[in-house]
């Protein structure tokens, strides 16, 4: 196994894990934990029935098939996530690759600025009962801004995490997008594996969340560019 499929293989435990974890904290009542059974986005796979009969994931599904570019990214932006939850993950990475690195400035501002107000607002929505599909779009929000791999998405993600509104586990997966990054970011990972050394909790599976986050702030610290 090469270099870059050893990386991508960690990549894919890694998000997995948060996903399991952000579903095992969600909280009581709300349906967000119940999102894996939505499935899938699979690009190319236009023919997909959907669970919601006017959900727009196969028409999603269909530009990522067909060489996607970025005409397609103010219909992509009108899509509600939280309302079209089947759509949701083809959504994410339509807009991240429309706004990726190859993208303009103005492209990759108002992608990274779009997918950073979706995670706010699911923030707020999968405290509601009932919520469904909050928690998995909190996820795949972080994994398309560190796809993204912009400076616009790095910033979104940085402001997140210094926001300290989310959830450790959350924080965690940001610090996580943000290894490899430029030495700017140092700052704000190290307040955070200060704040997860300062947390103190009786609950076994929160010290193993908080071990998680400072090793995740060792690592990102690391392997960050000078």
């Amino acid at each position: 196994m090469s270099e870059r499929d050893e990386d991508d293989s960690r990549q894919f435990r890694r998000r997995n894990h948060a996903l399991w974890v952000a579903e095992k904290r969600a909280p009581r009542g709300s349906d967000g934990a119940n999102a894996d059974a939505v499935p899938p986005a699979v690009p190319g796979a236009s023919t997909t029935q959907s669970q919601h009969p006017t959900s727009q994931r196969p028409q999603v599904e269909d530009w990522l098939s067909n060489a996607i570019d970025d005409t397609k990214l103010p219909a992509l932006l009108a899509i509600d996530v939280a309302e079209d939850v089947e759509a949701a993950p083809a959504v994410f990475k339509a807009i991240t690759r429309i706004g990726g690195t190859y993208a303009s400035a103005q492209l990759r501002q108002t992608a990274a600025a779009r997918v950073a107000q979706i995670l706010a607002s699911e923030r707020l929505r999968v405290q509601v009962p009932g919520a469904r599909g909050a928690v998995r779009n909190m996820v795949l929000a972080i994994d398309a801004l560190g796809d993204m791999r912009t400076p616009e998405a790095d910033v979104e993600l940085l402001h997140a995490l210094e926001s300290e509104k989310y959830a450790l586990h959350h924080e965690t997966h940001m610090v996580q997008e943000l290894a490899n990054r430029h030495a700017t970011f140092r700052a704000a990972i190290e307040q955070f594996e200060s704040r997860t050394k300062a947390r103190v909790s009786e609950d076994p599976f929160e010290r193993k969340l908080q071990n998680e986050a400072q090793e995740a702030a060792r690592e990102a610290l690391s392997r960050i560019k000078n």
